[in-house]
């Protein structure tokens, strides 16, 4: 069923009591444009069966939260969508834990801006006090990172715990020691996985019944289910079974589906560093970029380093797309970065 969300649209804080903090705004995001209604029941629980509404779904979810949050880290569309993906659809013998499942279905059921920020935070974003060259850490917020490129309302924020890390000297990490060139390493629960100085790895206690694994001798590690996951023999080769990718990390096999994105799988070789290489493997077209770009009205994503199918923002609902500069993993160096704004 489709419905004009410039005329039906109702707050959705009464519907989200179960899951958020304090009631918020119901300015309507969009505008005149009609959307397919995918509000999820609460009761849901995460993977969902459906590739076709999962992939609709995390589109949705990743427009809205690079509009409202700002393209920043994995808030760029092109990255969020990965991890939206991967929590809603089957793509991974993984599951978000319950609490991170909880916030995927808000944000699924978000519609303003209000909402995504009270369903990724708990609560409003407060003002920034003063101008930042660089990303800070939140205080008072569940771990999350926070950019003020002026004093005001902060307006662009990345939620670290929703990508499973926390926020420590403006960055997001999964570890909670210095960040080592070319490391990958169990830090508790956490797989530590260091593309020079960032932490690119995730917290293995942000799925469900999930531990950290290490092959011993050398620097690869990744995250596997409790319950047990195929072992496999070290690879930096990333190998493709129709759409399903398959890279070996940690001494155990890591899968997962292009096909729930959109994409191919494509063979490639990545570093032992690449905590969950299997999704590097996922590409839409053999063109290099390094983030999301603007052409027209036409965000143009990119995805583990690839140009993939551009989102007509207009047509999603939104008034247009804008190239906003944020800090890249070098906190001082800032570049463009598109998102379709309300």
């Amino acid at each position: 069923m489709k419905r004009s969300f410039a005329t039906s649209l109702v707050c959705i804080a009464g519907t989200l009591s179960g899951l958020l903090a304090s009631a918020t705004g119901c300015t309507d995001l969009f505008h005149s444009t009609d959307f397919a209604d995918n509000l999820l029941p609460l009761s849901t629980t995460l993977p969902l069966a459906d590739k076709e509404q999962a992939r609709t779904l995390a589109k949705d979810i990743c427009l809205r939260t690079s509009s409202c949050l700002g393209p920043i880290g994995n808030n760029r569309y092109g990255a969020c969508v990965v991890f939206a993906t991967e929590a809603l659809a089957p793509a991974t013998a993984l599951a978000p834990n319950r609490s991170l499942q909880s916030t995927w279905i808000c944000l699924a059921n978000a519609r303003t801006c209000d909402d995504v920020q009270t369903c990724t935070f708990r609560s409003k974003l407060g003002d920034c006090k003063s101008a930042n060259a660089a990303p800070v850490c939140a205080e008072g917020l569940d771990a999350a990172r926070v950019f003020c490129p002026e004093s005001g309302p902060a307006s662009i924020a990345e939620p670290c715990a929703l990508y499973g890390q926390s926020c420590r000297e403006g960055q997001c990490v999964s570890g909670t020691a210095t960040c080592n060139v070319g490391l990958a390493k169990c830090d508790g629960d956490s797989a530590v996985g260091c593309d020079f100085t960032t932490d690119t790895g995730r917290d293995c206690s942000s799925y469900e019944n999930a531990a950290c694994a290490a092959k011993a001798g050398i620097s690869s590690v990744t995250c596997k289910s409790k319950s047990g996951a195929p072992s496999c023999n070290e690879s930096n080769d990333i190998l493709c079974a129709g759409s399903v990718a398959k890279a070996c990390r940690g001494g155990v096999e890591d899968r997962f589906d292009c096909s729930t994105l959109g994409l191919e799988c494509t063979k490639r070789s990545v570093g032992p560093t690449e905590v969950f290489a299997a999704r590097q493997a996922c590409t839409g077209t053999t063109n290099t970029c390094a983030v999301d770009r603007c052409d027209g009205n036409n965000l143009v994503p990119c995805v583990h380093d690839k140009t993939a199918a551009a989102v007509d923002c207009v047509a999603a609902g939104y008034r247009a797309c804008e190239e906003t500069l944020v800090p890249l993993r070098d906190k001082d160096t800032r570049v463009p970065v598109a998102r379709c704004v309300p």
